[in-house]
């Protein structure tokens, strides 16, 4: 009889530890960003298929308040904190300037795994618009 309670100091300390494990996982960590970029804020950040976190960052433009520059900052992070950082330098063509500010149209959507399409409005040549895609890959390179 004492051996078993002597034996149960030990089994339940372990039986919690193997619990604990079962249930904390990489995704549980927090993690604390900032961008190398001080201009830079968070416009939008949402969760990939893949466990990638992928965070939108924009620039106010410093010439018309409530809207942002015409450039695309995406940050990458996975699962295990390793950030890749796409500076997309791309002009979209056609997109008016209204598409800027004060409701940003632009927007990003992560498809398949490694692969992300950033949609923006086309002005078009009877001043109709419509919402055009890009589709890049994590390494910022352009697809079509």
């Amino acid at each position: 009889m004492i051996r078993i309670k002597e034996l149960s100091f030990f089994i339940y300390p372990t039986f919690f530890l193997l619990l604990y494990c079962c249930f904390v996982s990489s995704e549980d960590i927090a993690y604390t960003y900032e961008d190398p970029i001080k201009e830079l804020q968070l416009l939008k950040s949402i969760g990939g298929i893949d466990g990638t976190m992928m965070i939108w960052m924009v620039a106010e433009d410093p010439e018309r308040e409530g809207c942002i520059l015409p450039e695309f900052h995406l940050r990458l992070i996975d699962k295990i904190g390793q950030i890749t950082y796409i500076d997309l330098n791309y002009t979209f063509p056609e997109v008016p300037k209204q598409a800027y500010c004060p409701d940003v149209q632009l927007d990003f959507i992560p498809l398949t795994q490694n692969y992300i399409m950033i949609t923006y409005p086309k002005l078009l040549n009877n001043n109709d618009v419509e919402k055009y895609g890009l589709i890049i890959n994590y390494s910022g390179k352009i697809i079509r």
